[in-house]
This record gives C-alpha cells, sequence and structure tokens, in this order.
C-alpha cells in the first residue's frame, strides 16, 4: 500500500451496509461470486492494488500471489491506491453480507465523490 499518499488523505468515511436476503437466499451468493470473478480493477481512476480472498486463502497484489494463514470464510478485501477498502463478507448460515467501505480523500467533496462511484458499482452489480 502506498503510505505516502494515503497519509496526506486525512478524512475518512466508513459506510457500513447490512444485506439480509431470507426472501431470495441465492441473491448474497450471487453478489459474493460477482465480487470474487468480476470486481473492478478501479475505483475513481484508482488501482485496486491488493484483493485479499479468505475463502481461497489467496492475497493478490503487485507483489504476486501469496497464500495467507487465515481462517477460510467467504471474506473480500480490496484495497484501492489511496488506502481506501472496500470489504465484504458473505454469512452463508444466516444468509447476510455485511460490506464495510472505507474511502479516504483530502476534502467532503472528494470523499462523497469517490464514495458515490463505489456504492454506485455495488448497486450495478446486484
Amino acid at each position: 500500500m502506498n503510505q505516502d499518499k494515503r497519509s496526506t488523505q486525512n478524512l475518512k468515511e466508513t459506510i457500513d451496509i447490512h444485506l439480509d436476503s431470507n426472501v431470495n437466499g441465492g441473491f448474497l451468493d450471487k453478489l459474493h461470486n460477482h465480487y470474487t470473478e468480476l470486481a473492478p480493477s478501479k475505483y475513481y481512476n484508482q488501482n485496486v492494488i491488493e484483493v485479499e480472498n479468505h475463502h481461497t486463502r489467496k492475497r493478490y497484489s503487485i507483489r504476486g500471489e501469496e497464500t495467507m494463514d487465515v481462517p477460510k470464510r467467504k471474506f473480500l478485501k480490496y484495497v484501492i491506491e489511496d488506502g481506501s477498502t472496500i470489504q465484504i463478507e458473505y454469512h452463508e448460515s444466516s444468509n447476510t453480507m455485511t460490506i464495510i467501505i472505507d474511502v479516504y480523500g483530502e476534502t467532503v467533496e472528494n470523499i462523497l465523490d469517490k464514495s458515490i462511484e463505489i456504492r454506485t458499482k455495488l448497486i450495478e452489480a446486484i
């Protein structure tokens, strides 16, 4: 992660989304699979520089592929160049999903623009 970029972006917004799919059990699984296989590689003109997939226990980054020693679960984490992160966890036993988005920026307007783009891509995936 580029610490220099993140340190200059001292504002942060955390978006916490909880989805419950009691009506259509396959919906959350499809959404998780979408982000496993078809996730965007860019957000607001910045690259996704690291992806952690706890289900496969793999981390993909500019350093290459690494095996992680973590519990196997349906958890994905994306790290964007500016330090912003998107974390998606699918809880199969309760058929719920938690999405936590941390957005960093220089100004409130900058953070709003970034968070709107991330949420728009999430809605498009649904």
